[in-house]
């Protein structure tokens, strides 16, 4: 049977990749270069797709931010068009016309909905971009898509959210709203540049939404209901949660590196409790209960993606940690190459070569 040509070729770096994972530095290039080769052999039709062959923007957009990073503006002119046909979506809401990204794409089916998170992480990518390379165009088009991604607002004080999609099609709106679509610190970073004056309320009230979720323990709370009120009309309570009070260690990880700048207090409390959990972090604890009972229970170890996320955010606060973490990092990205077939593999391989661009400039990042 013949093998496809990114299988083989992600074959052949892996016998080179074990033998110089021993020298950190060596390692970490050969690992990003190959890594880097592995992914875009993936993007045939110019954007990465899953093994189901469905094109999720969380990852192309992640992979546009990669090219960014990297400052390989090739890269991320080849990559751009695609991701503009397949994800960019027109937007009208009531008086908001504007730019979203569409979350899935599948096939040539256009996407049915917006999805917040992905529409940021172009934005920023776009914004980088603009800035990295003075490109008016992109921090135009990154402005764009803000705009769209602020039209999800609705609510006040606590009921304050970015709603987590619009349906193209009904033309409606979710009503709820998950932690992973804030980005406080890039709101603070466009506002600061005095292009769009809305930027600094939104990074205001985006900051306060992620305290409020924020657990004692170190983790966030995952979603976000304001519905939740019509249960209990006269309680006062958040309307954070997790169903069945569980999170994923991870997920808070990604959180904090979006809250890192604004208030590393918060994101420096998340970092210590994965420490506490190392080198047995799991894929999902019960948030509210005790770490001991979180342990009691056999779970899946942490997907690599997620492991990903918490290596960055050591990396900005705990060098000594993110030297812990980086050689069992650098096994799951051989592992990557070598043939793991899970559907999440580009979403696995696009956080880990954010990771590993990361810890090749830790000086850069370091808080």
């Amino acid at each position: 049977m013949a093998f496809p040509l990114w299988r083989r070729a992600r074959c052949c770096f892996v016998l080179l990749l074990l033998l110089c994972t021993i020298f950190s530095g060596t390692a970490g290039a050969a690992l990003l270069r190959d890594l880097e080769s592995a992914v875009r052999l993936r993007s045939g039709s110019g954007i990465p797709v899953r093994q189901s062959g469905d094109g999720y923007a969380v990852d192309a957009a992640l992979f546009l931010l990669y090219a960014v990073e990297s400052g390989n503006r090739a890269l991320f002119d080849e990559l751009l068009p695609p991701f503009r046909r397949a994800f960019i979506v027109p937007f009208e809401a009531g008086a908001h016309t504007s730019g979203t990204v569409g979350w899935k794409r599948r096939g040539k089916e256009p996407p049915d909905a917006s999805g917040t998170t992905e529409t940021m992480l172009a934005a920023k990518a776009l914004w980088r971009a603009g800035v990295l390379w003075k490109n008016e165009s992109f921090l135009e088009e990154s402005l764009s898509l803000i705009r769209g991604y602020l039209a999800h607002e609705s609510g006040k004080e606590k009921s304050w959210q970015i709603r987590n999609y619009y349906n193209y099609g009904t033309r409606a709106f979710a009503v709820n709203s998950y932690a992973l679509g804030y980005f406080p610190d890039f709101l603070f970073e466009v506002a600061r540049s005095g292009l769009l004056p809305e930027a600094s309320k939104a990074a205001e009230r985006s900051l306060r939404f992620l305290r409020n979720a924020a657990l004692p323990n170190g983790l966030f709370s995952s979603s976000f209901d304001p519905e939740l009120r019509t249960l209990f009309p006269e309680a006062e309570f958040s309307y954070h949660f997790s169903p069945d009070f569980r999170i994923k260690p991870g997920d808070s990880a990604f959180i904090a590196l979006e809250m890192a700048e604004s208030d590393p207090g918060i994101s420096r409390r998340t970092l210590a409790l994965l420490k506490v959990f190392w080198p047995s972090l799991p894929d999902t604890v019960y948030g509210f209960l005790s770490l001991e009972l979180s342990r009691a229970e056999r779970r899946p170890e942490i997907s690599t993606g997620h492991l990903a996320g918490v290596y960055r955010l050591a990396l900005r606060f705990d060098e000594a940690f993110a030297r812990e973490i980086l050689p069992v990092l650098n096994e799951r990205a051989l592992s990557l190459l070598s043939g793991n077939e899970e559907e999440a593999w580009t979403w696995d391989a696009v956080n880990m070569l954010l990771a590993l661009l990361d810890g090749e400039r830790p000086g850069e990042l370091a808080r």
